[in-house]
């Protein structure tokens, strides 16, 4: 897996089903797993509905400005903006760095 929740992350590809202009290279907040059946509100009010994931790792991110995503209704795609949406693991990149503590491990004594 590439990311994890709380993870902050590169979007790398608009991967292969998603038709996405705008997606790529935007970082997002990993915020949870998401689930097959959930529900993600656009912008403008519509609805759209993950289906089957098919063991992939599949995550609920967001950004601090709208996400751009795709509904298909009745055989017809749209393209939204999402406050909240679902990408796969595959196509994020976990931001580097070395995990911050509070404590100090390893304090020299004058």
């Amino acid at each position: 897996m590439n990311c994890k929740p709380g993870d902050m992350a590169r979007v790398v590809s608009n991967g292969k089903t998603d038709m996405t202009p705008g997606i790529v290279d935007r970082i997002v907040q990993v915020i949870r797993p998401a689930v097959p059946g959930e529900q993600f509100t656009a912008t403008t009010g519509e609805v759209t509905t993950i289906g089957e994931i098919g063991g992939m790792a599949v995550w609920v991110v967001r950004s601090k400005t709208p996400l751009p995503g795709t509904a298909w209704q009745r055989g017809e795609c749209s393209r939204l903006l999402f406050a909240e949406r679902a990408m796969n693991d595959e196509n994020l990149r976990r931001l580097g760095g070395v995990p911050v503590e509070d404590d100090v491990r390893d304090e020299v004594t004058a």
